[in-house]
């Protein structure tokens, strides 16, 4: 078996890894062998500037190089966890390689993390925020070098998504390995697969009602629930009877160069959120006291009205909570937001099937 990581800088990745080595799993990263390339050229304390060139040079010979020279290493060792994983060619290597593979993808609040690399104090570090950010920016990349980090994309791609805060010690491997959300009871492996648990099924239902998106910028779902029993669902899309941009001929956002998260009046299509509460209001449903899962973090319009509606938790997928008026509105009304964690969309079909 091979177990993949992905995710953000200082995270907890390697906490992680450790915890597969105590069940015999023999650990390689792909970071190490751009360091000993590093080295191999004389560099010996090289900036993680200069180690992300270095990576982005070595993948010109093929994304996923970096994985087959890894592979090559670990010969026919049954089970190896493989750290360190910031190209989708990397994935996809791993993926194909005959063996059984799962991705797990880690990150934690960026302001944590930044302060857990302080205090690492590694060499090849950002030493201030500012950097720290260039070197985020960076390890996302743009989606269109695909030779270069596109750690975004990779956790996208992931089965497993482990979101702690990581407050005081490394004792991540406590939850990761243990309870309804462990990753450990997914695997047949490590005794009797678990079933999905309630939070899994809902965000799985969310990112399916996401496929039924007609915006042409992103594909947003909505589900609220209440318990165990679902409530609503709703997507990002255009009112009944009203045409979407498909249809317009092009997004009305994108010719008025209108930026992401400004103007949001100026589009066809009502968010995800707004129409999985309309939805539950034309059933008559109450969403009094439910949770929201959402595939991607709610804007300062959405925000308002999940308060208004008397929607207590939130959970969502992708994004990070953007600092404004989103989060703020949220926290002072004293909603629960938190980011998914568990068996991924993706990664539900290929435990579950």
């Amino acid at each position: 078996m091979i177990i993949g990581l992905t995710g953000t800088k200082a995270s907890g990745k390697s906490v992680l890894a450790k915890t597969f080595g105590a069940k015999g799993f023999v650990y390689y990263s792909l970071s190490d062998i751009v360091r000993k390339e590093a080295s191999r050229r004389g560099i010996t304390e090289p900036s993680v500037k200069v180690l992300q060139d270095i990576g982005d040079e070595l993948r010109a010979e093929g994304p996923g190089i970096l994985a087959k020279i890894t592979l090559d290493t670990a010969g026919k060792q049954d089970d190896i966890v493989v750290d360190g994983i910031r190209n989708p060619g990397e994935v996809e290597v791993l993926r194909d390689f005959g063996r059984e593979f799962y991705l797990v993808a880690v990150d934690a609040p960026q302001q944590g993390r930044y302060e857990r690399l302080l205090k690492r104090g590694r060499a090849s570090d950002p030493k201030n925020w500012e950097g720290f950010l260039e070197m985020e920016k960076r390890d996302f990349g743009d989606g269109k070098d695909m030779k270069g980090q596109q750690v975004g994309l990779c956790m996208d791609d992931a089965d497993y998504f482990f979101w702690k805060d990581h407050q005081n010690a490394y004792d991540a491997d406590i939850e990761f390995t243990k309870g309804k959300k462990g990753f450990f009871n997914l695997i047949e492996k490590f005794g009797e697969r678990r079933r999905p648990n309630f939070d899994e099924v809902f965000m799985r239902q969310a990112f399916e009602w996401s496929l039924r998106s007609t915006c042409l910028r992103r594909h947003v779902g909505a589900v609220i629930a209440e318990g165990n029993v679902l409530l609503s669902q709703g997507y990002n899309g255009p009112a009944r009877g009203i045409k979407h941009c498909g249809e317009r001929g092009g997004c009305l956002r994108q010719k008025l160069k209108i930026p992401s998260g400004q103007q949001l009046e100026k589009c066809y299509a009502k968010h995800a959120e707004i129409n999985a509460i309309l939805n539950a209001g034309r059933t008559e449903r109450s969403v009094v006291g439910a949770t929201l899962f959402c595939t991607n973090y709610p804007c300062s319009s959405c925000a308002g009205d999940i308060i208004q509606a008397g929607i207590v938790e939130v959970q969502y997928l992708w994004g990070y909570e953007s600092g404004g008026m989103a989060k703020e509105q949220l926290d002072e009304a004293g909603i629960k937001v938190q980011r998914f964690d568990g068996a991924t969309p993706k990664g539900f079909v290929r435990f579950w099937g």
